[in-house]
């Protein structure tokens, strides 16, 4: 099996400082859901802040994506290194099937803290923001990765659904932003 290459330590501190932020700003650090889990570098992150991290990927290796392979296998084992990290974890539950089948597993107002990270043209952002948005508690956050030039579908779709509020958005240094749902 072939890990894929980790994150950069500026990156992982980066996460910590986003929760850190999280534990001063939201009401409870309880049930999250991270969408586009990969490999499970920022998962574990989170498994160290919140009680449970639902983890929704579908492990499925997309055209546009470095990991994919003309065969259909993940050229990085990225579920096998998720599983390895995670096989004895009661915190992390993961859940393989794409966003748009796992939100309605959640209620609305349910959720302290909901994470994009899938795929990032804008149709999918768009459309990751509207099903998930709902399923935020009240003075909850919602956000996401990789929010800069090299993916102008994250900006219009975070620019577009947030409109005015964008003033309220919290940007971190790995291209993360927030935003608490009131």
């Amino acid at each position: 099996m072939s890990y894929p290459p980790q994150r950069s330590a500026e990156y992982i501190r980066a996460l910590h400082k986003l929760c850190q932020f999280l534990i001063l700003n939201t009401n409870n650090m309880g049930i999250m859901v991270e969408v586009g889990s990969f490999a499970g570098e920022s998962t574990k992150v989170y498994s160290e802040y919140f009680e449970t991290v639902f983890a929704v990927d579908p492990w499925i290796p997309q055209l546009n994506h470095p990991n994919y392979r003309p065969d259909g296998s993940d050229v990085f084992g990225a579920e096998e290194h998720f599983d390895l990290i995670f096989k004895d974890s009661f915190v992390v539950q993961k859940l393989k099937m794409k966003s748009e089948d796992a939100y309605s597993r959640f209620e609305d107002e349910s959720l302290d803290f909901v994470y994009l990270d899938g795929l990032h043209d804008y149709d999918s952002v768009a459309q990751d923001i509207k099903l998930w948005y709902p399923k935020v508690k009240p003075g909850s956050h919602i956000g996401g990765h990789d929010y800069l030039t090299v993916f102008p579908g994250v900006i219009k779709a975070v620019n577009e659904f947030f409109g005015e509020k964008m003033k309220d958005v919290v940007f971190f240094e790995d291209t993360s932003w927030l935003i608490k749902k009131l």
